[in-house]
C-alpha cells in the first residue's frame, strides 16, 4: 500500500475533473499511469477517479421503516465546483419520445437513456465522444 500511496494520491487531473475539455498532453503528467483504455483517452483519467467502492450493504432488520438517508453526503463545493461534467455536456428529460435526439438537444451524436426505476427517459450529448471515454457513459 505504502509505496504506491503516492502514485495513486497524484493520478489525478484537478482541472478534467472540474469539467475542462483536455486532450493527451494536458492530462499526461496528472494522471499518469490511467490516461486511455487502448487509443481512446479516459475522462476522468487517473487512479482515484476510476477507483470504485462496491460495499454492499444490508439491513437485517424485520423492520421496515429503515431507510437509507442520501442526503448531505456529498460537500455542496465538490457538487458546485469541484466535479462537473465536461464542457458541452447536454441532458435533458424526455418528455415526447417522438422527437429525436437531435430535435431536442440539437446535436447529432446524441444518446438515449431510460431510468426503468422512474419510467424516464434521457437524452445526453458528451463532446469528442468519438475519441474520449467517458465514465458516466
Amino acid at each position: 500500500f505504502y509505496q504506491n500511496h503516492r502514485t495513486y494520491t497524484k493520478s489525478r487531473s484537478s482541472e478534467q475533473l472540474m469539467g475542462e475539455n483536455l486532450d493527451y498532453d494536458d492530462v499526461y503528467s496528472d494522471c499518469y499511469p490511467l490516461i486511455t483504455n487502448g487509443s481512446t483517452l479516459l475522462n476522468p483519467c487517473g487512479l482515484i477517479a476510476n477507483t470504485f467502492f462496491n460495499d454492499v450493504v444490508e439491513f437485517d432488520s424485520s423492520d421496515s421503516s429503515v431507510e437509507m438517508d442520501t442526503e448531505g453526503i456529498a460537500w455542496s463545493a465538490d457538487m458546485s465546483q469541484k466535479f462537473q461534467q465536461v464542457y458541452g455536456f447536454k441532458y435533458a428529460l424526455v418528455t415526447d419520445t417522438s422527437l429525436s435526439c437531435s430535435d431536442v438537444l440539437g446535436e447529432s451524436s446524441c444518446e438515449s437513456y431510460y431510468d426503468s426505476s422512474t419510467d424516464e427517459t434521457y437524452y445526453y450529448y458528451y463532446p469528442d465522444n468519438d475519441s474520449v471515454q467517458y465514465l458516466y457513459e
